[in-house]
């Protein structure tokens, strides 16, 4: 099963780095959504379980804080106030 498929892959490899990246025009958008994932992207996409329903800031806070290299994307896009 996936266990057994992990501890292969661990094997062969090691988790390095995490790398997250970051829409900075989407980021306070995000972070500030009472919305669910699974509302988000849909019941047919996301099944109705405890991690689909989980806000979208809620993963976004697990990723930010999971990883150890943030890629900020689309800076460049956003307003002079914003930054």
């Amino acid at each position: 099963g996936t266990q057994k498929a992990l501890e292969m892959l661990g094997d062969l490899a090691r988790l390095d780095t995490m790398v997250t990246v970051v829409d900075a025009t989407r980021f306070w958008e995000n972070i500030n959504s009472l919305k669910t994932i699974m509302e988000h992207y849909g019941k047919d996409k996301i099944s109705d379980t405890e991690e689909g329903r989980r806000s979208i800031a809620e993963l976004l806070v697990d990723q930010v804080e999971f990883a150890n290299v943030i890629l900020i994307n689309k800076a460049d896009l956003m307003d002079k106030d914003k930054k």
